[in-house]
């Protein structure tokens, strides 16, 4: 049986639980919100009382459960929506490019050109795992931080449209546009850093083929629930931020 120091700490978790609320509430209110349950554990309302006045760190630990169970619940629904549109992306989606080897184990990353998180995961975590040789990541356009990350994502598409996705996003992702003229400024440097066909890369750009490509990966993003950049899908997962590399490789198990 549950000592009366620690069925009030489960009173209070249940309820920051139950209502998924932060913010403190004060003895009497939690005392009156479960007296049946105080009172077949033993413990009296009075007893609660005296407790959470001689212990108030229970509340602050309550309330730190509760919030490390409501991301726990957050991550769990967003891997769950994820799921789907990765095991469509696994099977062979051409229109996701992907950078590592063909056999290497697949995760995602649903990235903006913009986002100063995905740059840093790009340098940190992206590239020193990619050259292990063990992993391939699908990289999924998610342009969130406007016009210039929707106009990157189509140069991107652009360069994949000619089997060079990787040089092209190397360089994109090294540098930034915050409007589509911006965009359009890094073309020349794009082409020679990536090796271009330009003739190829205008067309694609002129007939739509690459807006149709990145604007399938925006679709995807919009499905998986994709709200914030960096989100990476590995192992069932879903990790949202710039993961370091040693926590990453701890859960695909390498």
């Amino acid at each position: 049986m549950l000592g009366p120091k620690e069925y009030t700490m489960k009173i209070i978790n249940r309820l920051f639980c139950a209502t998924a609320a932060v913010a403190c509430a004060s003895a009497t209110v939690l005392v009156a919100a479960s007296p049946a349950n105080a009172h077949d554990a033993g413990v009296t309302a009075e007893e609660v009382a005296a407790i959470l006045r001689e212990n108030p760190e229970i509340v602050m630990e309550a309330m730190q459960l509760a919030q490390q169970k409501q991301r726990e619940m957050e991550t769990q629904a967003l891997a769950a929506r994820v799921a789907p549109v990765a095991s469509t992306i696994f099977a062979g989606d051409k229109q996701v490019a992907f950078v590592g080897p063909e056999d290497g184990t697949a995760i995602i990353e649903f990235f903006d050109y913009n986002c100063g998180f995905c740059k840093r995961f790009s340098a940190e975590t992206a590239k020193p795992l990619v050259a292990e040789g063990k992993t391939k990541i699908f990289l999924v356009h998610t342009p969130i931080l406007g016009e210039g990350s929707v106009r990157m994502a189509e140069l991107a598409a652009a360069a994949n449209l000619q089997g060079k996705f990787a040089p092209a996003h190397n360089f994109l992702i090294e540098n930034g546009a915050k409007t589509a003229a911006e965009a359009d400024a890094l073309i020349p440097q794009l082409i020679a850093a990536a090796g271009l066909d330009k003739r190829k890369f205008d067309k694609a750009l002129a007939d739509g083929s690459a807006k149709a490509q990145a604007d399938h990966n925006a679709a995807l993003a919009e499905k998986a629930g994709v709200a914030g950049t960096p989100m990476v899908y590995a192992n069932g997962q879903a990790i949202p931020g710039a993961i370091p590399l040693g926590p990453l490789k701890q859960i695909l198990g390498s």
